[in-house]
């Protein structure tokens, strides 16, 4: 995992961005790439990009949140073009930096039920438009 540093966002957003058209397609997510933009020149979110060895296999966002219970790492979105699970091969290096914040919890959301092989289910999210 290769973090990048706010201020060569806009060298890397071209790598980065179609991506994130991809997921916000696929999880009917509710943000755009540019709020995703705001959040990591801001310093609320970190981008990682994902190489196994020179290949290039996608990138994570994360967003450490405090909360009642201390820290969390929030996995905001994840990536890969060649479709490989990435939050599951780069796992331990998201819980090393969950570590170094002093997060209590990694958390992920996602409509795909295969995710509770890796992470616990806590809750089941309703919405409905207003």
């Amino acid at each position: 995992m290769i973090y990048v540093n706010p201020l060569e966002l806009h060298e890397t957003w071209p790598l980065i961005k179609p991506g994130l058209e991809i997921v916000i397609k696929k999880s009917k997510a509710d943000w755009i790439p540019e709020d995703v933009y705001s959040a990591l020149q801001t310093g609320n979110s970190t981008l990682h990009l994902l190489y196994n060895v020179d290949e290039y296999e996608g990138f994570v966002v994360l967003t450490p949140t405090k909360g009642y219970a201390g820290m969390t790492l929030f996995v905001w979105c994840a990536y890969s073009p060649t479709n490989t699970d990435v939050v599951s091969r780069y796992y331990p290096d998201i819980e090393k930096i969950a570590r170094n914040i002093f997060a209590k919890k990694v958390r992920f959301a996602s409509t795909r039920k295969g995710w509770s092989k890796m992470f616990t289910p806590v809750t089941t999210i309703y919405e409905r438009k207003v």
